[in-house]
């Protein structure tokens, strides 16, 4: 990670773009620069040699004696009505927060000599920052022969009466003034900055610039590079390559690669480095498609992970109720033998009725069943399981009541009259079948024995007369 500000992000993207970089400017609403020096320059810096990044903050250069600027009454005006007096001097002559101020200062001096709108003014005019420095920009480009869009500035937004053709080309030359004088006390700055290291100036290099007045202001590029040239020596100037660095702060990233491979490209002697710019393009031109797969793809990650725990927290819940009910079915000495065994079937009763039948399953083994119900045994719920063993339960008590039946129709024949003819065997419905109550396997097992003991000894006191 990494914390700096626009001016040395603004440096590390043009980095990114063209390795002959070294120096980074701010020409919008503020201004700034930032540029590598040699370690061995800087007094406070104790490094291992090589270059740095310097943040300079020329914004604030000559604000404490106002002794070298070419300051005009205007300038002092607007520093000291401003909210920062005496800071940051050299910015309020050349940034675009406060071009339009200086000119307002301009109109209003000229109207108080009334040489210009015929002395008139309005209450927008004299309020403080009412004019805008895109209003400049506008003034300095137009060419319409009763300049119009001026007409429009001074009488619709400055809401001054009427304004003559003279007030317009005024206008118009004190917008151009205002522009010209901020590029070139820029390229001064510029200027003083890469003659700090001349050695530079014998092979080519890039200073990269970002902001509103580089990039829209009308002929600033070209006066700012006509500047430069006026102090840098032809053989020279030529190495000299201006370009706009877009959004600096958010190609930090990629500008910090692009400062270590310039480095290593300069330990290497490599001069030059090629970039695919294809790739380039597709590489800053998509960072808000890479910023919605990202979100898509942690949303679908949250999604699945709460899907994962629903399900285990459902699989925990079912764990917990088959535990407590076995632990209430352990404390209760009438159910207490019937949940000994690892898979048993116990009956709850209320009274004379039957409430309701689960299955206490404390182990589980697949091989007693087929393949397909074991994988339904471990889907259902507890009350699924109840419903399951409940037709389980009723399919044995017929299959049971059905086989009684037919032992007892055999012993009758054989107790009958031999002289009579023996009949055939028919099956016998049952007017009112008897209601079976669902029965655990130990309650089934000794019904059954006691069954079979009632027969038996009704037979042997059959023999016995």
């Amino acid at each position: 990670a990494a914390l700096v500000n626009d001016t040395v992000g603004t440096l590390l993207s043009a980095a990114y773009s063209d390795p002959t970089a070294q120096m980074g400017v701010i020409l919008g609403t503020g201004t700034n620069a930032a540029y590598y020096e040699d370690e061995a320059n800087v007094a406070k810096w104790k490094g291992e040699g090589g270059e740095i990044v310097l943040n300079m903050e020329w914004g604030a250069f000559d604000s404490d004696d106002f002794s070298v600027l070419p300051f005009t009454q205007h300038d002092i005006k607007l520093d000291r009505k401003s909210i920062n007096p005496r800071k940051q001097a050299y910015e309020k002559m050349i940034s675009g927060m406060y071009l339009g101020e200086i000119a307002r200062n301009v109109m209003l001096w000229l109207a108080d000599q009334r040489l210009l709108l015929d002395g008139r003014s309005s209450e927008v005019l004299n309020a403080m920052w009412s004019i805008d420095t895109a209003y400049l920009s506008a003034a300095t480009v137009d060419d319409s022969p009763d300049l119009e869009e001026i007409k429009q500035i001074i009488e619709k937004t400055l809401n001054v009466p009427q304004s003559t053709l003279v007030d317009r080309q005024i206008f118009k030359v004190i917008s151009i003034l205002v522009g010209e004088r901020s590029a070139r006390l820029s390229a001064v700055g510029i200027v003083a900055t890469l003659t700090k290291r001349p050695e530079l100036l014998n092979k080519p290099i890039n200073v990269g610039i970002d902001g509103s007045m580089y990039e829209h202001y009308p002929e600033f590029e070209r006066i700012m590079a006509e500047t430069v040239s006026h102090f840098i020596p032809p053989e020279q100037f030529k190495n000299v390559k201006f370009s706009l660095a877009k959004d600096g702060s958010g190609l930090l990233t990629r500008g910090t690669r692009a400062l270590a491979l310039k480095r290593k490209a300069r330990q290497q002697e490599v001069e030059l480095v090629e970039f695919d710019p294809k790739a380039r393009q597709t590489f800053l031109t998509g960072f808000h498609k890479r910023k919605v797969e990202r979100q898509e793809k942690a949303a679908s990650e949250i999604k699945t992970q709460e899907r994962q725990d629903m399900l285990q927290m459902r699989k925990e819940r079912r764990e917990q109720q088959r535990d407590q009910l076995a632990e209430k079915l352990m404390m209760n000495d009438e159910f207490k033998p019937l949940v000994s065994s690892d898979d048993e079937d116990v009956e709850v009763l209320q009274g004379e009725q039957s409430v309701t039948t689960v299955t206490v399953t404390r182990g589980f083994d697949a091989e007693e069943m087929d393949d397909k119900n074991a994988d339904l045994e471990r889907r259902l719920t507890p009350q699924e399981v109840a419903v399951k063993l409940k037709r389980d339960l009723q399919k044995r008590i017929e299959r049971a009541q059905k086989g009684s039946d037919d032992e007892e129709e055999a012993e009758g024949e054989d107790e009958g009259d031999d002289k009579k003819k023996k009949k055939p065997k028919t099956k016998t419905k049952t007017k009112n079948p008897k209601k079976f109550r669902y029965e655990t396997k130990a309650k089934r097992a000794a019904s059954n024995a006691k069954s079979k003991a009632a027969k038996n000894k009704g037979k042997d006191s059959r023999k016995r007369k």
